[in-house]
């Protein structure tokens, strides 16, 4: 099966980006309302739901949040993915980047997810976007580009 055919306004979000805003991180709290009041549709790989599902456990775990509004996070995450690839999808290409840039496989599957739709992947992972410029971008240099 290929590639789905992307949405013109269709990215890939990194769990940093989705976290950071069901969180309130202040240093990135307006940009990420911006951005996920935006048209765009946000795609990730199903593991993004494990990842923040550990995210939201460690909140409760160790504060802020308290397991009611943890929950109601789980809702919101629901609403702003609107779709997710599943690994198997993913798999062999991002074994391929991930040996190749020596970077996680964690990671690499958001990248290859991006790469499968022709789009860019948002991220907050300096390192990521340094091994894959064409890919990955800074949720804010994205929302700055024409």
């Amino acid at each position: 099966m290929g590639p789905a055919e992307p949405s013109m306004a269709e990215v890939v979000v990194d769990t940093n980006v989705v976290a950071y805003h069901l969180l309130g991180v202040k240093k990135h709290r307006d940009l990420l309302s911006r951005l996920f009041l935006s048209d765009l549709d946000f795609v990730a790989p199903e593991n993004l739901k494990a990842e923040i599902l550990n995210v939201l456990w460690l909140s409760v775990r160790h504060g802020p949040l308290t397991l009611n509004e943890a929950l109601t996070r789980l809702d919101i995450v629901e609403r702003l993915v609107t779709r997710s690839i599943p690994i198997t999808h993913l798999w062999a290409s991002a074994l391929t980047l991930a040996a190749k840039s020596q970077h996680s496989p964690y990671d690499t599957l958001f990248v290859a997810a991006a790469e499968r739709e022709g789009t860019k992947l948002l991220t907050y992972d300096r390192r990521l976007r340094d091994a894959f410029p064409e890919t990955a971008i800074d949720p804010g240099d994205f929302l700055a580009s024409p």
